[in-house]
């Protein structure tokens, strides 16, 4: 996209941006872990191409759910309910 020079700014509506979701991704793991935990952490950005902590800690057993999907900014975001449950080890390769 280019903007092109002399034009007049004009005011958008609101705009959500999502959260990261690595600074979700510690409390994730620890919900994961600690027993008891049901932890929900609201609108997360879970494009596929940043979901990687989900997809290990779901192959490792995790009890992850995406709730409340929809799009904001145009990226892809959900509600992500995390509860305890025992993990087991995977092998995580290179690409």
């Amino acid at each position: 996209m280019t903007v092109q020079g002399r034009q007049r700014l004009r005011a958008r509506g609101l705009l959500h941006i999502p959260s990261d979701i690595s600074s979700a991704a510690f409390f994730m793991v620890a919900a994961s872990i600690v027993p008891g935990s049901d932890l929900v952490i609201k609108n997360i950005g879970v494009n596929p191409t940043r979901t990687g902590i989900i997809d290990i800690l779901t192959r490792m057993g995790a009890d992850i759910k995406l709730e409340n999907q929809r799009e904001q900014a145009g990226e892809p975001v959900a509600d992500i309910r995390v509860r305890y449950r025992k993990l087991r080890g995977v092998q995580i390769g290179g690409t």
